[in-house]
């Protein structure tokens, strides 16, 4: 929950948009890429540099280590996530089996931190999941690897945006308003 330093940034991803097309592109940034942070004792991982200097030194130092010019930034926290997709109803998401065995763990300590209400899933395969089950499926990492889990995480987002162009201004203004605030 906390926004400003002190903890380390669970996510990371850079967004391109081109103004021009409407385009979209998402690059994930392995949370445990060695990066420079900082002058004293630099070599950190990159999710390390939101811990210690905030938004400002994780913009710094992805601009810096990737050559990147971040022109604006939005830092957000699971509750925000969640909220935003309860608001949408939820998304469709197939879960495998090695997922399934690791999920409501991390659905169980996503509403002790968020103070989110949800409930556990019953079998892998197709399943509905609300705000919270959506962020506890992007935080699974035990079963396989980062490549992975980011994986999961760009897919969450792709359906939260599909569901969102489908929203109507009722329900847009709604998820700004529950939102914004915890940008």
């Amino acid at each position: 929950g906390n926004l400003d330093q002190g903890a380390n940034a669970d996510v990371i991803m850079v967004c391109n948009i081109n103004e021009k097309t409407g385009g979209i592109r998402i690059v994930s940034i392995y949370r445990d890429t060695c990066m420079k942070v900082g002058e004293k004792n630099p070599y950190k991982k990159i999710n390390e540099a939101y811990a210690r200097g905030g938004i400002g030194q994780a913009v710094e130092a992805l601009n810096e280590n990737l050559d990147v010019e971040i022109d604006d930034y939005v830092a957000v926290n699971w509750k925000a996530v969640a909220d935003a997709i309860n608001l949408l109803g939820g998304i469709d998401m197939e879960l495998t089996e090695s997922e399934f065995r690791y999920i409501n763990g991390y659905i169980t300590s996503t509403v002790e931190g968020t103070g989110v209400g949800s409930v556990q899933l019953k079998k892998p395969g197709l399943n509905h999941l609300d705000g919270v089950q959506a962020v506890a499926y992007c935080r699974l990492r035990l079963m396989d690897n980062d490549l992975k889990r980011t994986e999961r995480q760009r897919k969450v987002i792709s359906l939260t945006l599909d569901k969102m162009k489908e929203a109507g201004w009722p329900a847009m203004n709604q998820i700004l308003e529950t939102v914004l605030p915890q940008i």
